[in-house]
C-alpha cells in the first residue's frame, strides 16, 4: 500500500474471507493500525480514506482433511493433492458491496452482493452454527462422532429443530432468505451422510465461539420472553464437556485458549451442578452477566448440567427431548 502511494497507483479493494464476523472491519483497523504504529500517520489516513475492505460472509460445511480426503481425492483425480478439502454441495457467500474501483462479476457464480453483512452473519451463527454447537457437545457425550450420527440419533435431532426453530424466531426477515426454506434446507445439510463433520472439530474453541452463538441469542431470547431453553442446554453440556471425561470415564483433551483457566476453576469445586455452574458463570469476559443473574437462566442450565452429571449425558439428552421438568 505504501508503494501505491507513492506510485499513485488507483485505489485498491483488500476483502477479507476470513471466518470472523465484520471481518472486512477488523482486518483495515489491524492495517490502519499497523500503519500508525510503524509511524507512518499520513500513509494510515491516506488507507483509511481510499483502500476498501468488504465485508464476507461464506456459509459452507467443510470438515477438517484427513487421510480419507486425500485417499479419496487420489482415486477420483489421479492426484496426491494434500489440499484437498471436502465440502457439502451448498455453499453461500455474502458480501458487503463496497469495491473501491469496480468488482468481479461474483454474483453470475452465486454470491450475494449486499449492503450489510452483518444480519447474515448473525443467522449464520444463530441458526446455523448454534444447533452445531449444540450437536458437538451434546453429541459427542452421546457417543456422536458425526453430526451425521447425531442426526440420525432420534433424540439429538429433536432437540436440533427445536435449537433451529427457536433461533430463527429472533432473526428479522432478510432479502433474499426465505428462512422456512432455511431451516429445512440445515437439516438436510447436517443429516448429509457423505460429510463426516466431527463434534469434536466443532466442540473446539468453546469459550470463543458460545458468546456469539449461544450468550448473544439467549440475552435476545430472555429480552423477548421467549424460550431460553436451548441455549441453556448447549451451555450446560459445554460446561459438562469443559470435564475431559465421557460417562465412560474415557478421557479428552479440552481444546480452547482457555482450557487452563476452565479446568482449574471446575476442579476447584465440589463437583456438583450449583459449585460448577457459579464458577464458570464468574469467569470474567465468558457468559455475559444479564444471563448469569437471570434465576431462570441460571435454573435452566444447572438443572440440565445436573442429570448429566448424576444420571449421564444420554439421560440428559433423552429428557431434555422429551421436555422433562425445566429442561
Amino acid at each position: 500500500l505504501k508503494r501505491r502511494r507513492a506510485k499513485n497507483c488507483p485505489p485498491l479493494t483488500i476483502m477479507s474471507c476470513d471466518n470472523l464476523p465484520d471481518n472486512g472491519a477488523l482486518l483495515r483497523d489491524g492495517v490502519v493500525g499497523f500503519a500508525r504504529m510503524s509511524g507512518a500517520n499520513e500513509l494510515a489516513g491516506w488507507i483509511k480514506d481510499n483502500i476498501a475492505f468488504p465485508s464476507s460472509m461464506v456459509d459452507r460445511i467443510t470438515p477438517a482433511s484427513t487421510a480419507h480426503t486425500f485417499a479419496e481425492a487420489m482415486k477420483q483425480t489421479g492426484c496426491d493433492d494434500q489440499a484437498a478439502v471436502e465440502a457439502e454441495p451448498f455453499l453461500q457467500w455474502v458480501i458487503e458491496d463496497n469495491f473501491a474501483s469496480g468488482r468481479p462479476a461474483w454474483e453470475a457464480g452465486g454470491a450475494q452482493f449486499v449492503h450489510d453483512v452483518i444480519p447474515y452473519e448473525r443467522m449464520k451463527l444463530t441458526v446455523v452454527n448454534g444447533p452445531q454447537s449444540m450437536m458437538a457437545y451434546a453429541g459427542f457425550l452421546a457417543g456422536c462422532d458425526y453430526v451425521r450420527d447425531a442426526m440420525a440419533d432420534l433424540d439429538l435431532s429433536i432437540l436440533v429443530r427445536r435449537h433451529l426453530n427457536t433461533a430463527a424466531g429472533l432473526l428479522s426477515p432478510l432479502p433474499g432468505i426465505d428462512i422456512d426454506q432455511y431451516v429445512s434446507a440445515l437439516l438436510e445439510r447436517f443429516a448429509n451422510p457423505a460429510i463426516a463433520h466431527a463434534t469434536y472439530q466443532i466442540a473446539m474453541d468453546g469459550s470463543q465461539k458460545l458468546p456469539q452463538r449461544i450468550f448473544q441469542p439467549a440475552i435476545e431470547s430472555l429480552e423477548a420472553k421467549g424460550d431460553v431453553r436451548p441455549f441453556a442446554f448447549v451451555t450446560a453440556m459445554w460446561i459438562r464437556f469443559c470435564m475431559c471425561r465421557r460417562d465412560d470415564g474415557s478421557a479428552y483433551e479440552l481444546q480452547d485458549p482457555r482450557a487452563e483457566e476452565i479446568i482449574a476453576v471446575i476442579d476447584g469445586t465440589d463437583q456438583n451442578a450449583f459449585d460448577i455452574s457459579r464458577a464458570i458463570h464468574a469467569l470474567p469476559q465468558l457468559i455475559p452477566n444479564r444471563l448469569g443473574s437471570d434465576p431462570a437462566w441460571i435454573a435452566a442450565v444447572e438443572s440440565v448440567l445436573s442429570i448429566a452429571l448424576d444420571e449421564g449425558c444420554r439421560a440428559a439428552v433423552q429428557k431434555a427431548a422429551a421436555g422433562h421438568g425445566r429442561i
